[in-house]
């Protein structure tokens, strides 16, 4: 029986020169090339957010103008006495006009931007903080 016991698995003599050199940088390439599709997917996903919170911005500033929100929030400000006489049914007419689909939307489509910014900046940092050096 032989032993085994000083035989490493990996046989230094014959493996090429500069080997463990050339996948230490095949695996920085891919870390690499890896960051940098997330940053196009998350600088499109942004591009496509922030055009959409546009529309959805028009759209709740359209819904206040319909409603009549803007009208009552007006009225707290020109007429508080009377509304401070009924004070719950104003607070209820508020919230009976607040166009809440258009406001529930606009804070998604925001919430969803604020995420993707912090993805931005994670990878932004790691493609920033690579070296092509190689520290053996």
């Amino acid at each position: 029986m032989e032993n085994f016991s000083n035989k490493s698995f990996f046989n230094k003599e014959h493996a090429p020169q500069g080997l463990f050199e050339k996948i230490l940088a095949r695996i920085y390439d891919e870390r690499l090339l890896r960051a940098k599709r997330w940053l196009v997917l998350i600088v499109s996903g942004l591009i496509v957010g922030f055009g959409v919170v546009v529309a959805v911005f028009q759209s709740m500033e359209a819904s206040f103008v319909d409603s009549g929100f803007a009208e009552l929030i007006s009225l707290m400000f020109s007429d508080f006495y009377i509304i401070a006489a009924d004070w719950r049914n104003f607070g209820i007419a508020v919230l009976e006009s607040l166009p809440t689909f258009d406001v529930i939307a606009f804070l998604g489509v925001t919430l969803s931007i604020m995420y993707l910014l912090t993805f931005f900046a994670r990878n932004m940092d790691r493609i920033i903080t690579y070296r092509h050096s190689i520290i053996l």
